[in-house]
């Protein structure tokens, strides 16, 4: 893989992400996902859903996110990603992305839906995110928590 970057990801788009999608919502149609992804992006404050993708546009990971500005949240209620075993994790990418977004928009935390979390060593890499297990979520404080330091987390990376 000669590199990846962080994108956002249009509803004309959807379909490549599916298969991603379905490895983590086995329940899941594709009708399903369609409607869950096109929903998150109709919402009337910022939403949308990113996706992290090889330079040939292959997706390996998607985080779709909400800001409540009002109540000071960043909410992630989708997010799939593959296994990932560089040092340069596009799902920590993702939510970098998503996290400075949230800055932008005020929120003073993030919270990321329970079904993130399906095996055991998938806790232990969001807690390497600086997430903490709370009250059936993983939160994060945005306040405490520093935005990295280079900026521009949404373009090109090269691969580990």
């Amino acid at each position: 893989m000669s590199g990846w970057r962080i994108t956002p990801l249009p509803d004309a788009r959807l379909t490549e992400a599916w298969p991603l999608v379905h490895l983590r919502h086995p329940t899941w149609t594709l009708d399903t996902w369609l409607g869950e992804a096109r929903t998150l992006m109709a919402e009337s404050g910022p939403a949308g859903l990113f996706a992290a993708e090889t330079s040939a546009g292959y997706i390996f990971a998607v985080c779709g996110f909400i800001v409540d500005g009002a109540a000071g949240e960043l909410f992630l209620p989708l997010v799939v990603s593959t296994r990932w075993r560089g040092s340069d994790d596009p799902l920590k990418r993702l939510t970098t992305a998503v996290e400075a977004i949230g800055r932008e928009h005020g929120c003073r935390s993030v919270s990321v839906n329970a079904p993130a979390i399906t095996a055991a060593g998938d806790l232990a890499r969001w807690e390497r995110f600086g997430y903490e297990w709370c009250d059936h979520a993983l939160r994060k404080d945005l306040l405490e928590s520093r935005p990295p330091a280079r900026q521009g987390d949404i373009g090109s990376h090269a691969c580990p």
